[in-house]
């Protein structure tokens, strides 16, 4: 859930994890599943934060900045393919474009 938050380009947010008003999620961060970014708090850039509030774990790099990168990407290219491929509906049922 974010809530009033900044999460910069590249950034990750787990399954279930919480961001809070005027808090920061720096690029190419990522939260853990189930962590809570404490009210104005900041995480920066390239780390792994984790936990209830999160605190910043390590930094990422290797395999596990990789990954953080190709997944943000590929969930750019679904957000893309919704958009392009998804109508609303109404209650009835019916496309509301």
């Amino acid at each position: 859930m974010l809530e009033g938050c900044v999460v910069h380009d590249g950034a990750l947010i787990g399954m279930g994890a919480i961001v809070l008003q005027r808090a920061e999620v720096g690029e190419r961060a990522l939260v853990a599943a189930g962590g809570v970014v404490a009210e104005g708090q900041r995480i920066a850039p390239r780390m792994l934060a984790a936990g209830v509030p999160v605190t910043e774990k390590k930094p990422l790099s290797g395999g596990s900045e990789r990954w953080t990168e190709s997944a943000s990407e590929k969930y750019q290219q679904l957000r893309e393919r919704y958009l392009r491929t998804s109508t609303a509906r109404s209650k009835d049922g019916s496309s509301t474009v």
